[in-house]
């Protein structure tokens, strides 16, 4: 699975968001998200906890 980069905390907001994007988002239709696919380990969560209230 995809963990998160050792660099995360020096990763942009953008550059996070793209990550995010990439392995862990899920997709209702082209460019709008549901959130976090339902197997997104707990790190992976906190994580998208943490940059939404950064939003």
């Amino acid at each position: 699975m995809n963990e998160l980069p050792l660099t995360w905390p020096e990763m942009s907001h953008e550059e996070q968001l793209d990550w995010f994007s990439r392995y862990w988002l899920e997709y209702i239709a082209d460019g709008e998200t549901a959130g976090l696919r339902a197997e997104a380990p707990e790190e992976i969560r906190k994580a998208w906890q943490s940059w939404t209230k950064q939003s």
